[in-house]
Formats: structure tokens, C-alpha cells, sequence
């Protein structure tokens, strides 16, 4: 006998309602508690007149001076960080293994809405991904993935329902399903779009500010997501003006871009960790991952560190369970054998990975 779809989507609800509040506040505990701990001590050290190495990221990008002011503490964020050994391999693998935090957000804004037409405000607000990803700018990704997670938690089993509950509906009084007033679905083109918004978007300004460490263009990189929406966009106008019609389905187009961030992830985890587990670098391991229980780091850097650190783990975890809350199970083994999947392949390539390869599962699984 099958599960009651209905009483399945409402224990999700709680599960969502229970998990989700509850990381947000850790996250913002933990990464936010971090950021105001070395908040004076890194604007003391890298935008004051004169730094310790001689020069100042204390310069007029914009021309507003208190515009400038905050902006300096930003980029100082991130130079601290590659000024640290530890701090540069991570924000490298970080960044490498990133790109599957941009194509979940463009993804479900592709989704189509339920059956039903209604998406209601946290539905809409999906439709928005450059906006979800500047709020990652603002107040970093690992508080903005588990609040994403939760509208994405939330909507996706209200959709279950009313798609259910609309089919039924449909069938009792027509017969048969409906098709005069279903939902326009999104084309192929739209999908592909999310590649040269990662490319152009996401890829091309984090290769500029590891190349260059230039101050000027680590501002310019903080607005990335403006970048992801006017490729994407450019890309539709292109299509669109040409008139051209894809061969791809939109179910392949989706895999394809899981499949080439699960790829890329992949590869950043070999060539940045599987060294160190070869060499049996314990040490560096537990630098790069684990997070410092000290309350007072030896230095700025270490601090800026450990603040990123906890930003990368909460926002994986976060886009992790939006797909094991919003896909039913067969069974509690067949949960059981995904979460042991998914530890292991943690381990073999990655987080990063593993969440797109999480991502593809559900795409060709038991989603509506």
C-alpha cells in the first residue's frame, strides 16, 4: 500500500520547519559571531592609512566615501584570506567546488509552478535567483542557503500537494487531464542559459580575483550575481532573436549542467585534497576543514579562515537537505543507503560534488 502523499508532504513540512530555523540560527551564530570578532582587528590591519606590508585596500572604488568604507572591509575579507597559506587553498577549493550554488537557485526558478497555477509570495520569490545570490554577498551563503532551503522546502511539497489535489480534480470533472490551461514549462534555452551565467557570471571574475588580487577587481567581483542574470539574459535575447529551437530536452539540458558542475567539483576536490590524502597530510586536512574551536585565533587571517570555513559547511549541508526534504523515499533503507552514498562520496569527491550529484538524482528520480 502506497504512502498518503498528503500526510507525506506534511511530515516534510515539520521536518523542513524543524531543521531549517534552527541551522539559520547556528549559521548566523557561528559565521556572523566570527565576522564581528575580527571586524575591527581586519579593518585595523588592512584599512587604516598605512598596513602592515605598506599598503591600504583603504581607496576610492566609487567615490562615496562611506560607500568606500565598507567596501574596503569587504575586500579586505578575501586578501586577508589568500594572505593566509590555508586561507588560499581553501578559498580555492571553495570557490573551484561553488558552482552548484549557482545553477540549484537558477534551476528552480526554471521550475514551472504546481498544477494549479498558484505559486503564492515564497514561490515567487524563486523566480529571483540573482537576488538570492547578492543576499549571499550580503550576509554570506552560509546564512542564505538554509533560508533558500526552506522556501525551496516548503514550496516544492505545497506543489506536491496541490498537484495531486488539482490532477484528481481535473480527472472528476473532465475525465481525463487538462491540458488547455497548464502552466508553460521552460524551454531548453532557458536551462542552457545557466551556462554562460556560471561561466561569465561565476567562473571568469573568481579566475580574475585569484589572478590578479587586485582590490579594484575583487569589488568588482562582489557583484557577480548582477553578472549571472545579464549572461543568462543575453543568452535567452540571442536564442530568441535567432529564432533557434533546441533539439535538447529540457530534463537533458538540466542533467547536463548537474552533470558538468558535479564534474568540475570533482575535479577541484582531486587536485586540492587527494594529494593531502595520499601524502597522508593529516594536518592540512583538518586545517582546511574543520572548524577552529579556538575563541581567540592567532591571527587575523586564521580568524578570516575559520569564519569562510564555516561559511562553506553550512551552505553544502544547507543544499543538501533541500533535496533528501523534497524527494520521497521508497522506504527508510532506501534513505539509509542514499545517506551512506552520499558520506562516501563526500569523502571521494567532495561536498560540492556530492550536492549536484544529490541534485541529478532527484532530477531523473521521483520528482513531479
Amino acid at each position: 500500500m502506497g504512502r498518503d502523499p498528503v500526510k507525506s508532504v506534511f511530515s516534510g513540512r515539520v521536518l523542513a520547519l524543524t531543521i531549517y530555523p534552527a541551522l539559520s540560527l547556528l549559521s548566523a551564530y557561528l559565521i556572523l559571531g566570527h565576522l564581528f570578532e575580527f571586524y575591527s582587528p581586519l579593518r585595523s590591519e588592512y584599512c587604516s592609512p598605512s598596513t602592515k606590508n605598506g599598503s591600504t585596500y583603504a581607496l576610492p572604488y566609487t567615490g562615496f566615501q562611506r560607500l568606500d568604507y565598507e567596501l574596503c572591509f569587504m575586500v579586505s575579507v578575501f586578501h586577508a584570506a589568500i594572505n593566509d597559506s590555508i586561507g588560499y587553498t581553501f578559498l580555492k577549493y571553495f570557490l573551484g567546488t561553488s558552482s552548484i550554488y549557482i545553477v540549484l537557485p537558477c534551476l528552480e526558478a526554471l521550475r514551472p509552478p504546481n498544477a494549479a497555477g498558484d505559486e503564492g509570495r515564497l514561490g515567487r520569490s524563486l523566480r529571483w535567483p540573482a537576488s538570492w545570490l547578492q543576499a549571499t554577498q550580503v550576509v554570506t551563503l552560509g546564512v542564505t542557503m538554509p533560508v533558500w532551503g526552506l522556501v525551496v522546502s516548503l514550496v516544492r511539497m505545497q506543489d506536491s500537494t496541490a498537484y495531486l489535489e488539482a490532477k484528481e480534480d481535473q480527472k472528476r470533472r473532465t475525465g481525463a487531464d487538462n491540458q488547455e490551461n497548464r502552466p508553460a514549462i521552460p524551454t531548453a534555452h532557458d536551462v542552457l542559459s545557466i551556462i554562460p551565467s556560471v561561466v561569465f557570471g561565476g567562473a571568469l571574475p573568481s579566475y580574475a580575483f585569484f589572478h590578479y588580487q587586485d582590490p579594484k577587481i575583487t569589488v568588482l567581483w562582489q557583484i557577480f550575481p548582477i553578472y549571472v542574470f545579464l549572461a543568462g539574459w543575453i543568452y535567452r535575447r540571442l536564442a530568441n532573436l535567432a529564432h533557434s529551437h533546441s533539439t535538447t530536452s529540457v530534463k537533458d539540458a538540466s542533467r547536463f549542467i548537474l552533470i558538468a558542475s558535479f564534474l568540475t567539483s570533482a575535479y577541484f576536490h582531486l587536485i586540492i585534497v587527494w594529494p593531502l590524502f595520499v601524502s597522508g597530510d593529516v594536518t592540512s586536512l583538518q586545517q582546511l576543514f574543520l572548524p577552529a574551536y579556538s575563541p581567540t585565533p592567532a591571527t587575523v587571517e586564521s580568524s578570516v579562515v575559520a569564519f569562510l570555513r564555516y561559511d562553506f559547511h553550512f551552505a553544502w549541508i544547507s543544499a543538501l537537505l533541500v533535496t533528501f526534504l523534497t524527494v520521497r523515499f521508497q522506504s527508510v533503507w532506501h534513505a539509509a543507503q542514499i545517506v551512506v552514498v552520499t558520506s562516501v562520496g563526500m569523502v571521494l569527491v567532495g561536498p560540492g560534488a556530492m550536492v549536484a550529484g544529490a541534485a541529478l538524482w532527484k532530477e531523473g528520480g521521483t520528482l513531479l
